[in-house]
């Protein structure tokens, strides 16, 4: 069973999803890493998940406290 093709196809799909994907490796302390298991258990998600939507929330607070800090422009002033 499986043989050269599938796993030829099987490289195949590695590099298409590698290719459309980034990468980040973070790697926390015990006690921290833990705590975020345990929050992403909580909430329901994957660790992935729960750091991804952290990250959007962060993006998200902090294109809208530029926003409110410089009305009217881009981001913050040049200096």
């Amino acid at each position: 069973m499986g043989g050269k093709k599938s796993r030829e196809s099987q490289i195949r799909a590695s590099v298409k999803y590698n290719k459309a994907h980034d990468y980040f490796g973070i790697r926390p302390d015990k006690e921290t890493g833990a705590a975020i298991r345990q929050a992403a258990a909580a909430a329901g998600q994957s660790v992935q998940r729960y750091i991804l939507d952290a990250v959007q929330s962060r993006m998200e607070y902090d294109a809208w406290k530029n926003a409110r800090d410089f009305p009217g422009e881009v981001g913050p002033p040049s200096l």
